[in-house]
């Protein structure tokens, strides 16, 4: 290798693309996902989906992928349906690409849906979708492009175009397509276009209704309608029973017939509004008017090389507008016309160079309301032939015939398509027979050498059947379109004398005999590789390939998949069942969670299936405090918020957090649990609490008696003790009285020693404390017990002083 290349091979093998992958979906298993959504959600740009047969309820999107999604086993074998609740089956977005084929669809509101994007439909079937309330029952295209290709839309309804909506700028290339039994709530029986460009070729347009314009087709200012090769039959319209055109639409019409349709309006065809439009080769035959076939107003016409007639029930053509003076018209025929050749201001066109006016000698024509049983060709004698516009010529190169057979378009002298015109086909009506053709064994000298499947490029090998079923065996064989008697062409015979053995018999499992001669004898039935346990494998369901041993268990359904043998309803194998499956597991996916398991408390799960609280391990009804509840104690279901306090036995049984041993709650614990306070019944009683003398009750738990307020340590005399002046703890019994102050400070009812008296003379003697030294009368303060004014004059101060001074020590 160069240099050079050497240098190049690094990048070059970067820039290559990763391939395209291809998907397989098949709802059996057999592929790589079993819907078409899983299979769309996996793939890449670029890649191509494979659906196996069968019917798919999905609605799908493309999600902004390119893809290529074909049904392998065909369109009428592989239906696409939207899930409930779908109202477009399949949508491509605005730069997505997609390519379908050999797929049925349909749809609630819509079958298809393209906004911007490119889509392209090859042996594509969308049928029975629309709901009359969207436009384009079947397929909708706003801008974007569409490429359609022997494609097929039937029994589709929708509010404009039954089958086909085009819109925004949209471009669409039909070919080879057949659009039937569709209807608009508006118009556009089977399409409906607004602006963009719509190419029609070798298509049909049958059966199709429209309540306004256009029974099969209509088109409002698209820039490029050309509608070429293609019948328009039966269609039913207001307006333009085939086809009504306006808004200026740009239209080209060849080689196009236009048989039985039936509006009031241009049974055929109604062109309106502007616009310039070629009418050439046309057969517009058999069609049901309120007025005529062919209505043109306001619209600038080409028109050559038609035919108009058996026009039931109005005239071949009505013109009118300032257009028509710039239409032209030439070379054409005009035949029993119920309502005449011409009406409106075109009732001359009819008379011009080259009109025809006699009958066209058409091979076979009957107004039956079935288009597909006639032969529009021109016949023998047929004054139609050749006579044409002189400039064009059809393929044959002869001048123009009149009609759908003629002009460069034409197939007139090609009835079967096979591209052999008549007069060097050998077999006009059989497509497979043609000059230069490839002969095979089908009964038909497709070569038209004269001879019949005569060296045939199929011709099979024909092998021995001595069983007589249908297979031959294994050596030489005979090369020839029709074999011998007791020869086969099916090669695979592995037993040639019972003719119960041979490929595709049924194969009878564990009998030991290769029925089907596949090379063994059945041992695993459902194919799903595991042998039956009837053998000694691990499948105890033989029959169904979803069981065997190791499969993927798919819990509640009743199967045990895998062949565990265990419990289908016990997914978390702690020996319990469900609850939802009549078990008693509460929680199925954890298997230390079951009925009778211990409870781990705390932990936000129900571990026993008690369904109880996991916060109040305790029962009673509140949760743990730890848990945000009020339950001070959660292993005692005696103890919790509002419970009966059991005073004294070291519990805060009501979860108050108050002293177990402060029952009167007064700060102080009970004298008899070590405490201070003696009557813990009673809050107003404790250490801190005041006094309230002569009540009886203790309250500051002194100890000291309630009748001695004075603390002299004797009570009052009023509730039955000795100290006469209770207020005053140096008066009391045992105190030492001081003689003349006045006060009887022992109690003895004397203000003196006693046995003394204290009373004095009443005449004031200087012995009595009642009166003074000069002998005047005793005042008030000299009474009784009181202390009297002049007791500083009193005699003994020393004494006095020192009883005071003995008073307080006692006390102390």
């Amino acid at each position: 290798m160069p240099v050079l290349s050497l240098l190049l091979a690094p990048s070059l093998a970067l820039a290559v693309p990763t391939p395209a992958r291809t998907w397989i979906v098949d709802p059996g298993g057999a592929g790589d996902f079993p819907t078409i959504g899983e299979a769309i959600a996996a793939a890449e740009s670029g890649d191509r989906i494979e659906v196996a047969a069968g019917s798919y309820a999905e609605c799908l999107d493309l999600g902004g992928r390119d893809l290529e999604l074909v049904g392998v086993e065909g369109a009428e074998a592989t239906l696409l349906s939207g899930a409930e609740g779908c109202e477009v089956t399949l949508t491509a977005a605005l730069g997505e690409a997609l390519t379908l084929q050999g797929l049925s669809i349909t749809g609630a509101s819509r079958a298809i849906s393209v906004v911007g994007g490119a889509l392209a439909l090859q042996e594509v079937i969308v049928h029975d979708a629309g709901d009359g309330a969207g436009e384009g029952g079947g397929l909708r295209v706003e801008g974007g492009s569409l490429w359609a290709q022997g494609c097929a839309f039937r029994d589709n309804l929708g509010a404009q175009g039954g089958a086909l909506h085009l819109s925004a700028g949209a471009t669409a290339q039909v070919e080879d397509c057949a659009f039937s039994g569709n209807l608009a709530i508006g118009s556009g029986g089977a399409i409906h276009a607004t602006g963009g460009s719509l190419d029609l070729w070798g298509s049909s347009l049958s059966d199709n209704l429209a309540d306004g314009a256009g029974g099969a087709l209509y088109a409002s200012a698209v820039e490029r309608l050309a509608v070429q090769a293609s019948s328009l039959c039966g269609n039913q319209a207001a307006q333009g029973g085939g086809a009504h055109t306006e808004g200026g639409t740009e239209a080209s019409w060849a080689n196009v017939r236009l048989q039985e349709n039936v509006a009031s309006l241009g049974a055929a065809l109604s062109v309106t509004g502007g616009g310039d439009t070629t009418l050439v080769q046309l057969s517009v035959l058999g069609n049901q008017a309120g007025r005529a076939a062919v209505e043109l107003s306001d619209s600038r016409v080409a028109w050559t090389n038609n035919l108009v007639a058996w026009t039931v029930g109005g005239a071949a053509l009505y013109g009118e507008g300032d257009a028509a003076l710039e239409s032209s018209f030439g070379s054409s025929a005009w035949y029993d016309n119920e309502g005449g050749d011409g009406s409106g201001s075109h009732l001359d066109v009819t008379s011009g160079i080259g009109m025809v006016t006699a009958d066209p000698l058409l091979v076979d024509l009957d107004a039956d309301g079935d288009c597909a049983d006639d032969d529009l060709r021109l016949g023998e004698g047929s004054p139609l032939r050749d006579a044409g516009d002189e400039a064009l010529v059809d393929p044959d190169g002869s001048r123009s015939d009149i009609g759908w057979f003629g002009g460069e378009g034409a197939w007139a002298f090609d009835a079967d398509g096979d591209g052999a015109w008549t007069g060097g086909d050998c077999d006009d009506a059989e497509p497979a027979a043609l000059p230069g053709g490839t002969e095979r064994c089908d009964g038909i000298d497709n070569d038209c050498d004269g001879r019949v499947d005569l060296d045939a490029v199929d011709m099979p090998t024909w092998y021995p059947d001595g069983d007589g079923d249908g297979w031959g065996l294994e050596g030489e064989g005979l090369v020839s379109c029709d074999g011998p008697e007791g020869a086969s062409t099916l090669l695979g015979d592995c037993d040639d004398f019972d003719g119960e053995v041979h490929p595709g018999a049924g194969e009878i499992p564990y009998d030991g005999v290769d029925n089907d001669c596949d090379g063994a004898d059945a041992r695993d039935v459902d194919g799903d590789g595991v042998e039956g346990a009837l053998v000694g494998g691990a499948d105890c369901d033989d029959e169904d390939p979803a069981v065997y041993g190791g499969a993927v268990e798919v819990w509640y359904d009743g199967v045990d998949a895998d062949c565990a043998g265990d419990s289908d309803y016990d997914a978390d194998h702690d020996g319990q069942d469900g609850e939802d499956w009549g078990g008693t597991d509460c929680d199925d996916a954890d298997p230390t969670v079951y009925f009778g398991a211990i409870e781990t408390w705390y932990d936000d799960v129900d571990g026993d299936c008690l369904r109880d609280d996991d916060h109040d391990a305790d029962g009673d009804g509140q949760t743990a405090e730890s848990s945000g509840g009020a339950d001070c104690d959660d292993t005692d279901a005696a103890v919790h918020a509002g419970a009966v306090e059991s005073w004294y036995d070291g519990r805060d049984g009501d979860c108050d957090h108050a002293d177990d041993y402060d029952a009167d709650g007064d700060g102080h614990r009970a004298s008899t649990w070590a405490g201070d306070d003696c009557d813990d019944t009673d809050p107003t009683v404790s250490p801190d609490a005041t006094e309230h003398w002569y009540d009886g009750i203790d309250a500051d738990c002194d100890e000291e008696s309630d009748y001695d307020m004075d603390g002299d340590g004797e009570d009052s005399d009023l509730f039955g003790g000795t100290d006469c002046d209770d207020a005053d703890p140096d008066i009391g019994a045992d105190a030492l009285e001081i003689v003349g102050d006045g006060v009887d400070q022992d109690c003895d009812g004397l203000d003196g020693p006693a046995g003394t008296g204290d009373g004095g003379a009443s005449d004031g003697g200087t012995s009595g404390d009642g009166g003074g030294a000069t002998g005047e009368e005793p005042g008030e303060e000299g009474k009784g017990c009181a202390t009297a004014p002049g007791r500083a004059r009193g005699s003994w101060p020393t004494l006095g002083l020192l009883g005071l001074l003995l008073l307080r020590r006692r006390r102390r």
